[in-house]
């Protein structure tokens, strides 16, 4: 039986930290394009549910974030 994994800080910190960013920035432009609303709460609207959404699924959220965008990382 294996244990489960280990919380690593420092794995949290760069998935959190670049999805955030990336969600931020999607979220932030897309609310003013799409709905002409304040940047600054799309950006964390968009940062903490892509950061959180990276953190738990790591590079498969990457993968799947490529292809429904259609934006080549």
């Amino acid at each position: 039986m294996t244990s489960p994994k280990r919380f690593d800080m420092q794995t949290f910190m760069v998935r959190f930290g670049c999805g955030f960013l990336i969600g931020g920035l999607a979220g932030g432009f897309g609310n003013l394009s799409l709905f002409n609303g304040s940047f600054l709460s799309g950006f964390l609207i968009g940062g903490i549910i892509c950061g959180l959404l990276a953190w738990k699924l790591g590079d498969d959220f990457w993968k799947n974030f490529r292809d429904w965008t259609g934006w080549w990382l």
